[in-house]
């Protein structure tokens, strides 16, 4: 196997993992079957030149609830968990049964932004606490931070990171029969970057 193949692998795994364990935690507080699947990863390459946003294109074209978890240590960067606003809305209200919203409904309450931030809280988590007992690593975390961005803002932002890399995860959420989709990225520092894969080697090594 070439070593890009078993970076993709081993990451695939270990995410996985994580999100069966933050699905499994959710399910317990709603009282739900809630499931979580990783469809697709991607590690765009920065050096190409293509824009970051450009991922997104015809995924996420409204506004975007954005949950954030910053974390320093052996790594520094960012994990962000990007839901559409409207999806997320839904979401919330599959969780405490409040059954069907009109779909013009994305007004959030103090109560909604606790919940999403909650969800990330636990998602966010599972996915670096199991990145960080895979390669052997102590991360240190900030609090979640919820935001709504408007997806051009919200490119931007990402676009406008230097010196920084990315692993997109998009993800679904299975709830009551209803699928939703979003994205996990993680947003690493160069050095971190090359840092995490400089041991993800050391594991295939030692295979």
């Amino acid at each position: 196997m070439d070593r890009e193949c078993f970076r993709y692998d081993i990451l695939s795994e270990l995410f996985n993992i994580g999100m069966g364990k933050a699905a499994d935690m959710l399910s317990e507080i709603v009282q739900k079957r809630i499931a979580l699947q990783i469809p697709k990863i991607i590690i765009p390459e920065t050096e190409s030149g293509e824009l970051l946003g450009d991922q997104f294109s015809g995924f996420f074209d409204a506004a975007l609830m954005v949950s954030t978890i910053s974390f320093t240590n052996s790594l520094t960067g960012k994990a962000n968990l990007v839901f559409p606003a409207d999806k997320i809305k839904k979401f919330v209200a599959l969780c405490s049964g409040e059954g069907s919203l009109a779909p013009e409904d994305t007004v959030f309450t103090d109560v909604d932004f606790d919940v999403i931030r909650e969800i990330g809280n636990i998602l966010l988590n599972c996915i670096l606490g199991e990145l960080g007992n895979l390669i052997n690593i102590q991360l240190n975390y900030d609090l979640p931070q919820v935001a709504v961005y408007n997806r051009i803002d919200f490119n931007k932002d990402l676009d406008g990171e230097k010196n920084h890399s990315f692993m997109i995860l998009f993800v679904t959420f299975l709830i009551d029969d209803t699928e939703i989709e979003g994205a996990v990225i993680i947003d690493l520092m160069v050095e971190s970057f090359q840092e995490l894969f400089r041991l993800l080697d050391g594991i295939e090594a030692g295979l």
